[in-house]
């Protein structure tokens, strides 16, 4: 699936590709990155010509989304070898992009070898952060950029609406709030921990990034039932999480409209590694 270097993807990139994989409601979706990343990506910085990193890539929606940017290579790391089966398998055919099971602690790659590292949704799965960003830097090239897209406590609790799915998680199940809040740091203690690292430059802005657009609410529906085994989810027991669905899919249906478009609220830090 090469495609040719463009400043931009498709708004409809995150419902175009259908899985081969298949789970007890038949076919799902490839989620991809949306144009709302896009676009704030490309204020920081372009990925055209570049060798990147994608630590932490998880199914790779990244990783293919730096490869449609033009970046000349792109490498996926994430520990998680079931999660990997899923990402060679959505980016099949992409001629540019590698996947490789590896610990964010300590990459099996060389030194001062990419021009940009990407550490999504990472940071407070690690037991160091500092260990984490001090890799980051190892593998960068001098003038090399870091960018890391997560979420602070205060991303976490955003109120619930129509777009943010997720604060209804919390609302509903209060004892996910302390399990997502734990390890998560604040704007400060991350900017702190890049400029101890030596880099400039420092950008530390929010991100409005859409997930997903659902036609209707029995589609939502679906898809929380879909996140339980990637996501905080996994923490509800089978009932537990019937409950919740229900829950959302009703204060949901409750707002009107057919068509649901969920948008997360992020944290992007951006930095550049001097020498």
């Amino acid at each position: 699936m090469n495609t040719s270097p463009n400043a931009s993807l498709s708004s409809t990139t995150n419902t175009s590709k259908i899985n081969k994989r298949t789970e007890n409601d038949g076919a799902i979706t490839v989620r991809e990155a949306d144009q709302s990343w896009v676009d704030a990506i490309a204020k920081l910085v372009l990925p055209k010509n570049m060798h990147i990193a994608d630590i932490g890539c998880g199914e790779g929606i990244y990783t293919r989304a730096f490869s449609r940017l033009g970046a000349t290579s792109v490498i996926g790391i994430d520990s998680n070898p079931n999660i990997l089966k899923d990402a060679v398998e959505d980016s099949e055919g992409i001629g540019n992009v590698e996947f490789r099971e590896g610990d964010a602690l300590n990459l099996d790659l060389p030194d001062q070898e990419f021009d940009l590292v990407h550490l999504r949704s990472l940071l407070h799965h690690v037991n160091s952060m500092q260990q984490t960003i001090a890799e980051a830097c190892r593998i960068l090239k001098p003038g090399g950029h870091l960018l890391i897209q997560d979420r602070t406590p205060e991303d976490v609790l955003m109120p619930p609406s129509r777009e943010n799915i997720r604060g209804y998680f919390f609302e509903h199940s209060p004892k996910l709030v302390r399990i997502e809040c734990e390890n998560r740091f604040t704007e400060l203690d991350l900017s702190s921990a890049i400029l101890a690292h030596g880099l400039k430059g420092l950008v530390n802005q929010k991100l409005f990034e859409v997930r997903n657009v659902y036609p209707d609410v029995s589609v939502l529906e679906a898809d929380l039932r879909r996140r339980r085994g990637r996501s905080i989810l996994i923490h509800l027991k089978n009932q537990e999480l019937e409950d919740l669905i229900e829950y959302i899919c009703s204060q949901v249906s409750a707002l009107g409209e057919t068509s649901i478009t969920e948008i997360d609220r992020w944290s992007l830090w951006y930095a550049q590694k001097v020498k």
